[in-house]
């Protein structure tokens, strides 16, 4: 049966890939009046989500943000359709570096960086965007999907440009393997953490919320400086990324800084343009331990 999945996918669906973007919006747009109005994808989970982080807001505002997010998402399954097969030159026009001269005064000095990111805006555009804009190694941290075709078709979406896909479970071992080289490491940090239960629980939008600790371990580990990578939606299609440096000496710092300065500064870009988030993910589905 997956097997069949897919073959309808390659067949119906990825020839689309090679179609313009401002046709497949028009896409986007009939998506959504599927998504939301008629299946309801994860309505539930998306209005909870937002009434807890905005306790504050009038449910004309809860419901206006949960449309712009549902939009938003029907537009990320078109435009990452369209990574499937877009050009060096449209990966550069859509995304834009706001200030490339802070990672290259790390990777000038062969220092190499983790660059921390959410779910939001369009990760997966920036981080083809980030691919372009270093010869630095680029090692992304992600989780192995549970189809194997699609996981090797996505692989070969994500790596077009060069970057080096690294399962979470091996990435210590690959980066001491690749001590002397310059990369930088990319680590979603608002996934939900594989063990919450000895997890760091931080608030985060209103909630007590594990927090994947890897990130400020490994950096501590390995002596790498930590950035962030803030992407902002600027119009349909578009984004920018600047790069907000957290800490430049990791060993020195308190620890729980780093997990601290990453979840703190997500946050406030969400408050920003809550709907460019991924509220359909169930980010809160484990409780506290007592």
């Amino acid at each position: 049966m997956k097997k069949i999945g897919y073959f309808c996918f390659l067949i119906f669906i990825f020839p689309l890939s090679f179609l313009p973007l401002s046709i497949l919006y028009r896409f986007s747009d009939g998506l959504y009046g599927i998504v939301f109005h008629v299946l309801g994808y994860r309505k539930k989970v998306v209005y909870d989500n937002l009434e807890k982080a905005f306790p504050e807001y009038t449910p004309e505002q809860i419901d206006r943000i949960a449309r712009g997010f549902y939009r938003h998402f029907c537009d990320l399954i078109v435009e990452n359709l369209k990574l499937l097969t877009i050009g060096r030159q449209e990966v550069q026009r859509r995304c834009q570096f706001l200030n490339p001269q802070l990672l290259t005064s790390y990777t000038d000095r062969q220092q190499s960086v983790i660059a921390v990111v959410g779910h939001y805006g369009n990760w997966e555009l920036g981080g083809l965007g980030l691919s372009l804009l270093t010869d630095a190694s680029i090692l992304a941290i992600y989780k192995p999907m549970s189809h194997p075709d699609f996981n090797r078709l996505f692989k070969k979406m994500r790596s077009k440009f060069g970057t080096i896909l690294v399962p979470m479970e091996k990435i210590a071992r690959v980066l001491i393997g690749r001590k002397q080289e310059t990369t930088i490491s990319v680590f979603i940090a608002d996934q939900t953490p594989l063990n919450p239960q000895n997890s760091v629980w931080l608030e985060f939008m209103n909630r007590e919320t594990p927090v994947y600790e890897g990130t400020e371990k490994i950096a501590q580990k390995m002596g790498y400086s930590v950035i962030f990578c803030k992407m902002l939606r600027t119009k349909r299609g578009y984004y920018t990324v600047e790069f907000v440096p957290l800490v430049d000496d990791p060993g020195a710092a308190p620890a729980g800084l780093i997990t601290q300065k990453h979840t703190k500064i997500l946050e406030d870009i969400i408050r920003t343009q809550p709907e460019y988030w991924l509220w359909s993910h169930r980010r809160w589905k484990h409780k506290k331990p007592a």
